[in-house]
């Protein structure tokens, strides 16, 4: 299954949860995760996805003319001095949204911006032209076309049309089987005897030239929980297949609180200390186990995403207080407790500001950030010196 799943129960709840909360009929930009909404509970509209939670549907949309939608966008120019975007657009309650724009043009955004404002507008930019509607849209839609077995099918049979998937999956945040959730189709496994799993584990195999990874199973449309549930482990089902282990597995000694903070270091070490390291740099890498390990002892990248402390929501990657004490730490180790004119120069190759870190300590001086600090290190020293001592005794 996907590590971010949004099934139909939580979207309804989420709907109903924020009509409560403002005491109205919300609009789909009011809403968290309001495209998805849309798309699942109300096939693309947002007016049926309110019906099919019994809400009062907001009454239609003012019907505007060309004339009227120009000179709003081209009053909106001057204004922000801004090329609007998809995203701007949708954001702000005083426009239209641009779906309005583009069915009454019947153009892409980019071209009713250019032929609104006389403007160049980045061509080459996927989300410029489709809000996330259209996005999952044209997933499913490609998707039913296909019918594909798996990922690699379906990147091999879209059209140019459809949006890579690499870029779907960053935009929100998924996986295959997640985006697959996100526009209603069916991720449940039909339930396969141990045969059949085995033989689809050594077709793989022979097709790779190796022992696969979870990584590899995803990507060619195997589910490993299938195999640990049927085997009860990996390892298992791999020795019935008589393929060999992945050696990495069977090497690792650090618990997983271990595990999790050489996965912060990691980061840390490559400049990845705001969104944390991906499971493509764990593989690349010969400092660090690869995303196996770490997929399996966190339940996936996104939990151990949020372990370390960089907290999932609402699209991206958002700070937490852990976040910061996790830099500052790793700051405190190297360089001891740094002065503000350095520390503000190595957050500032982070593109984070020294106010930000304050802001989530509660305080307006770094000395106190440091005292925190200071005994967060003292106290891990003392634990790891205890910890050494019991296990020598």
């Amino acid at each position: 299954m996907s590590e971010i799943k949004y099934d139909n129960l939580y979207l309804k709840e989420t709907l109903l949860k924020k009509a409560e909360e403002l005491g109205r009929t919300p609009k789909r930009r009011e809403v968290k995760h309001g495209s998805i909404i849309a798309a699942r509970l109300g096939n693309g509209s947002w007016n049926r996805a309110l019906e099919s939670v019994g809400l009062r549907v907001i009454n239609v949309r003012k019907e505007y003319t060309k004339e009227e939608l120009i000179n709003i966008m081209q009053d909106w120019y001057k204004k922000h001095k801004k090329i609007p975007s998809v995203k701007k657009f949708e954001k702000d309650n005083s426009v239209p949204d641009p779906t309005t724009y583009m069915s009454k043009f019947e153009m892409k955004w980019s071209e009713v911006v250019e032929l609104t404002l006389g403007v160049e507008t980045l061509k080459g930019n996927e989300s410029y032209n489709y809000t996330e509607e259209q996005l999952l849209d044209m997933f499913k839609k490609e998707y039913d076309r296909i019918k594909p077995k798996s990922q690699e099918e379906f990147k091999e049979k879209k059209s140019c049309d459809t949006p890579s998937l690499t870029y779907l999956f960053d935009k929100f945040n998924t996986t295959w089987n997640g985006l697959k959730e996100m526009v209603g189709l069916d991720t449940i496994l039909i339930r396969k005897s141990k045969e059949q799993l085995l033989k689809e584990l050594k077709e793989l195999a022979d097709k790779l030239g190796k022992t696969p990874s979870i990584p590899d199973m995803e990507k060619y449309g195997l589910n490993y929980s299938a195999y640990k549930e049927r085997f009860g482990s990996y390892n298992k089902a791999l020795l019935e297949a008589g393929l060999e282990l992945n050696s990495t597995i069977t090497k690792v000694k650090e618990s997983k609180e271990e595990l999790l903070k050489m996965y912060i270091d990691f980061s840390c070490s490559i400049g990845k200390s705001l969104g944390g390291a991906s499971a493509k740099d764990l593989d690349n890498s010969d400092k660090i186990y690869n995303s196996d390990i770490f997929r399996i002892r966190f339940g996936g990248m996104t939990g151990l995403k949020k372990k370390a402390g960089f907290i999932y929501e609402e699209g991206r990657w958002k700070y937490s207080k852990k976040f910061f004490i996790n830099i500052l730490t790793s700051i405190y180790k190297t360089e001891g407790k740094v002065s503000n004119s350095r520390l503000k120069e190595i957050l500032l190759n982070k593109k984070i500001h020294l106010t930000m870190v304050l802001t989530y300590f509660n305080t307006t001086k770094m000395s106190e950030v440091w005292k925190e600090i200071i005994s967060i290190v003292d106290t891990e020293k003392a634990t790891t010196s205890h910890k050494q001592h019991t296990d020598q005794n």
